[in-house]
């Protein structure tokens, strides 16, 4: 239930939820200002609104276990966030020195200025591609490795264009943080023309 509540399992108002309520009983127990005040523990933006919403969601139809199971399974959920919350310490630290870094390198600004290209996806271009100048002869031999570019492929009168598969791991995820590079630019690209749309209208 949790999981239709929030957005993602691992954001500090999840797991303050969670240990605040450890059972659907425990939740809707609660009143809307009850919920608010939790939300706002955690510095959760438009806790009141949320709270409200959550009262809505929580009093719906929806299954329910014996309190025996509730009881064991609330038990088994703490232990679980026990270990997952050093677990997400450590990805933040992870994090920051990936960023640090990142900052560091020389090409650092040249990968940042990439439409898109954001605080993740920037290091990971840099790491998939590398910063040797003469590894990529031209642009269109890095659209053929990262698929982006299509291969044609011809026998007689055949012919038809297809996109390049990573073979290797390395080259897949090359693949994979260049089509993300491609589509958030599409999606800036689409607001952008949307908003100057709405400006005429």
């Amino acid at each position: 239930m949790a999981l239709d509540l929030f957005g993602k399992l691992q954001q500090p108002s999840t797991i303050h939820f969670l240990r605040t309520y450890p059972t659907p009983q425990q939740a809707t127990s609660d009143s809307v200002e009850q919920l608010a005040a939790t939300l706002k523990q955690t510095c959760y933006l438009g806790a009141s609104q949320a709270a409200q919403q959550m009262v809505l969601r929580l009093h719906q139809p929806h299954l329910s276990a014996n309190e025996v199971t509730t009881r064991t399974k609330s038990r088994l959920m703490l232990a679980l966030l026990a270990q997952l919350e050093p677990l997400i310490q450590q990805i933040v630290n992870y994090d920051k020195e990936i960023k640090h870094l990142f900052l560091m390198h020389a090409d650092s600004e040249l990968f940042q200025a990439l439409p898109g290209a954001g605080k993740r996806l920037a290091p990971r271009l840099l790491a998939q591609i590398g910063d040797a100048r003469t590894r990529y002869t031209t642009s269109a031999s890095l659209q053929s490795l990262a698929g982006t570019s299509p291969v044609l492929f011809q026998n007689g009168t055949y012919s038809k264009a297809y996109r390049r598969l990573g073979v290797y791991q390395t080259l897949a995820l090359l693949q994979r943080g260049v089509f993300y590079n491609v589509c958030s630019s599409i999606s800036k690209l689409r607001s952008l023309i949307m908003r100057q749309v709405s400006s005429y209208s």
